[in-house]
């Protein structure tokens, strides 16, 4: 199960998100030559056609399913990056000495030990938790990155505007678009590679190598 805290930290079925996954896959699916940033754009146009759908069949609200929106998204973006050749990806793990996060994706890197990538569809107020485990993330690796992968240009455009104030946040990334292709770029220069065998990282849901 998938935990959404912008739905009060409702667990969501992992059949509803498998069901919607499918449904993207069988029209879109990511290989080494399509760029991360074209196959998150095509994917998420097909999720959104996906979730008009499923609110018409259930009679609700497209806001209500926000839960939902987290569990795809982050799902996407694995499958992008695993595309592209980024692993091993940490999902949903919890570092050691870090008792205050459970981070969306962690790579770990030989140049700048863990980069932590946050996923958020919309910012908000959720980038506070994102710069305060990033922060805490920091404390313990002191070449760490943090980045805020988003969906929503506005709120990205106000959030940089502020970015000084951050206190772990580096930078605020678009996945629909080239930022997220220079990432991965950026990433790969650093070169991903198995978290030390050491248990700094105390959990994780799955651990994506292939």
């Amino acid at each position: 199960m998938t935990v959404d805290e912008s739905s009060g930290g409702k667990l969501i079925g992992l059949s509803k998100r498998a069901a919607a996954l499918s449904a993207i896959v069988t029209i879109v699916k990511p290989d080494a030559f399509m760029k991360a940033s074209e196959f998150m754009r095509a994917a998420w146009a097909q999720y959104e056609c996906y979730r008009i759908d499923l609110a018409q069949r259930e009679g609700k609200r497209l806001d209500d399913y926000g839960s939902l929106n987290g569990s795809v998204f982050q799902a996407l973006i694995e499958q992008g990056l695993v595309a592209q050749g980024v692993r091993p990806i940490y999902c949903q793990a919890q570092m050691a000495f870090i008792s205050v996060a459970v981070y969306d994706i962690i790579i770990y890197t030989e140049a700048r030990g863990p980069v932590n990538l946050s996923l958020k569809t919309t910012i908000r107020e959720r980038w506070k938790q994102a710069d305060l485990e990033g922060a805490a993330l920091k404390n313990v690796h002191k070449r760490a990155k943090v980045y805020v992968v988003n969906n929503s240009p506005d709120e990205t455009k106000v959030r940089r505007g502020d970015l000084q104030n951050c206190i772990g946040i580096d930078e605020y990334v678009l996945a629909c678009t080239s930022e997220l292709d220079d990432l991965i770029e950026q990433i790969r220069q650093w070169k991903p590679c198995p978290a030390p065998t050491m248990p700094l990282i105390r959990h994780s849901t799955s651990v994506i190598d292939r």
